[in-house]
């Protein structure tokens, strides 16, 4: 078993990488539908159902705005909203 392939745990690692990164893109489009151009570069990164928002936004009302989107996607059940307010 030298192969990463080998491993018995390769498909559930596969599967988890994808349904991440497929909760991460949720998570882009749902805070792009909400209008506001500066949400469009809010970094969100989903595992587990545990996301973190980064980046800056320039009142508290989109950074709750941020957060609240993000909680409203399935397999959301925590934020950690690390969003500056500049």
């Amino acid at each position: 078993m030298n192969t990463v392939t080998d491993r018995p745990d390769w498909p559930a690692a596969i599967e988890s990488d994808q349904a991440r990164r497929h909760s991460s893109h949720s998570a882009h489009l749902a805070l792009r539908a909400r209008k506001y151009a500066e949400l469009n570069s809010v970094e969100c990164e989903i595992f587990r159902g545990f996301a973190v928002l980064e980046g800056e936004v320039s009142t508290y009302y989109l950074k709750q705005l941020a957060q609240e989107t993000v909680l409203h996607i399935d397999g959301v059940a925590s934020v950690s909203n690390r969003l500056l307010v500049t």
